[in-house]
């Protein structure tokens, strides 16, 4: 098996354990569920992390050996998942990764991630997230990051009209 290969699969393995570890059910309403899909920057060329929240990714990465100076967010976007349905989310490689959620099962959503060349299920609960292989870009390395997407509190109900 070549260095880069099985790096691939222990990324994936990194995406499938963080999955595991997650309690509870992802954010569901009416059959959809929400989650944010964000892009993240990881490399070697500087040390910046941007913003400060990717600090908890970067020691995440750490503890498995998988050491980048630099973490900076790309982009960010909140997925409305349905059923069989797919969800696409550009990647600066001029990749598209691909989330269709498969089913929600004893409150976990079943989410099959594609990211070409390959593709992977993973479970999803209310907490934690999903760390996805985006491929090489500007001599670094692209993440797909998927969580269960917080919804903002409800706004009070408006005083009674006397």
């Amino acid at each position: 098996m070549t260095k880069r290969l099985g790096r691939r699969f222990s990324l994936c393995a990194l995406a499938f354990a963080a999955a595991l570890a997650v309690p509870g059910a992802a954010r569901a309403e009416g059959g959809k569920v929400e989650v944010m899909a964000d892009v993240v920057l990881a490399s070697n060329n500087g040390d910046k992390v941007d913003p400060p929240s990717l600090e908890e990714m970067k020691a995440t990465f750490a503890a498995r050996n998988i050491k980048f100076s630099s973490w900076q967010s790309v982009s960010q976007r909140r997925l409305a998942l349905e059923p069989n349905k797919t969800a696409e989310v550009p990647l600066p490689n001029a990749k598209r990764a691909q989330v269709t959620l498969q089913s929600v099962k004893e409150g976990e959503a079943h989410l099959k991630v594609t990211v070409p060349p390959s593709s992977t299920e993973l479970v999803l609960g209310r907490e934690g997230k999903l760390y996805v292989d985006g491929g090489q870009h500007q001599g670094g390395q692209l993440w797909l990051v998927i969580s269960p997407a917080i919804k903002p509190p409800k706004p009070p109900p408006a005083p009674a009209k006397q």
